[in-house]
């Protein structure tokens, strides 16, 4: 039965509310009459706290005092992290080292040289996927989708009829050499193919 806090703080002969059902702990310090635990582990990924508890003591004479605790052992965390090339999967990899107690979604996107990819990713055991996966207590997810090798004669050439105005436009910007140039051109000549294609 909803109540508001009017409604249960006129029940003058009710010293102290001990609530739930939320999991978010309520006040964010000691205060007042009403407090909500949270939950004691936190129990998923729109979880932003590290668990949660109150140790509530009351006197003889009505008088409380309340110490909000964390408790909790694991964290989940969603990430997205844009990278630009192998170091930085690197860092990934070695920031999750021995995280035994985080659960993770993650996204990485970006454009790195051929050889990082075909390392990290490409790799018959891709090396990004173990390496995180191995050091956190779940990788949920391992969104790679928008990550991609930068764009070289064999991406061109895999992903364009030779001869069609695409590849005739994509060996053109390749010959100025702007890989930044070359990368845009190619991401918005997939956009129109997505557009036609849908």
């Amino acid at each position: 039965y909803p109540m508001t806090r009017t409604h249960l703080l006129g029940k003058g002969d009710i010293d102290l509310w001990l609530l739930g059902h939320t999991h978010v702990p309520h006040p964010e310090s000691a205060g007042g009459r009403i407090y909500y635990a949270g939950t004691p582990e936190p129990d998923g990924m729109d979880c932003r706290h590290g668990g949660s508890c109150w140790v509530i003591e009351v006197d003889e004479g009505g008088r409380l005092s309340a110490d909000l605790h964390h408790p909790g052992t694991y964290r989940f965390e969603d990430r997205s992290e844009k990278v630009e090339d192998g170091a930085a999967l690197q860092r990934l990899i070695d920031e999750y080292e021995g995280r035994r107690h985080t659960v993770l979604r993650l996204r990485v996107e970006g454009w790195i040289p051929r050889e990082d990819y075909d390392h990290y990713i490409r790799s018959g055991e891709n090396r990004l996927y173990r390496g995180v996966s191995d050091s956190v207590a779940h990788l949920l997810n391992l969104d790679l989708s928008d990550l991609h090798p930068q764009i070289d004669q064999e991406v061109i050439d895999r992903a364009f009829s030779r001869g069609s105005f695409p590849h005739r436009l994509m060996q053109e910007v390749a010959e100025h050499g702007d890989r930044r140039a070359l990368q845009l051109a190619y991401e918005l000549i997939r956009e129109v193919k997505e557009d036609e294609a849908g």
